[in-house]
């Protein structure tokens, strides 16, 4: 059995909220949200072969783990370590209504994240979460459908690992 996965899905189809759900009920598993090993202040990402080496030397734990994020440039990484990749289907209404929410919460609140504060403006902006989570969405469902034709097992639909794990 696998002992390491990566749940992806678009910006607000739930992965933290299902992850932190199912690692309650699991407790064999330890949740790694990858937001805390890609992001740093200015909105800046980590350099990919920095955030590589992180993962890894998680990978290298004997833990079982359930790694959670958007971030499709990892999955031919994390696929390269042996891991499934479990991917989170939402609907694209339900995704960017809750990212909205989200960030508006956030901007509100003066909420800051990795040492970020969201605005309106960035908000909207071409990289920015709304669409941001557009593009993911359809990149995503795009991936899976081809996963699905080349018969690939490492990749699998959330609800089914559930399933499997629920008692």
């Amino acid at each position: 059995m696998r002992k390491h996965y990566y749940l992806i899905g678009p910006p607000g189809s739930g992965k933290t909220t299902e992850s932190t759900l199912f690692i309650q009920n699991n407790t064999s598993f330890k949740l790694i949200e990858l937001d805390n090993i890609v992001w740093q202040k200015g909105w800046e990402k980590k350099k990919q072969s920095i955030i590589e080496s992180e993962i890894l030397e998680l990978i290298k734990s004997k833990e079982k783990i359930i790694f959670e994020g958007c971030y499709p440039e990892l999955l031919e990484f994390f696929e390269n370590q042996g891991c499934t990749i479990l991917f989170l289907d939402t609907k694209l209404f339900i995704c960017i209504q809750r990212v909205t929410s989200r960030s508006l919460y956030r901007i509100l609140n003066n909420v800051q994240i990795f040492g970020n504060e969201e605005s309106v403006s960035r908000f909207f902006l071409p990289e920015g979460i709304l669409f941001y989570t557009i593009k993911t969405y359809f990149f995503l469902r795009k991936s899976m459908k081809l996963q699905k034709k080349k018969g690939d097992l490492q990749w699998k639909l959330w609800k089914n690992f559930c399933i499997k794990h629920y008692h």
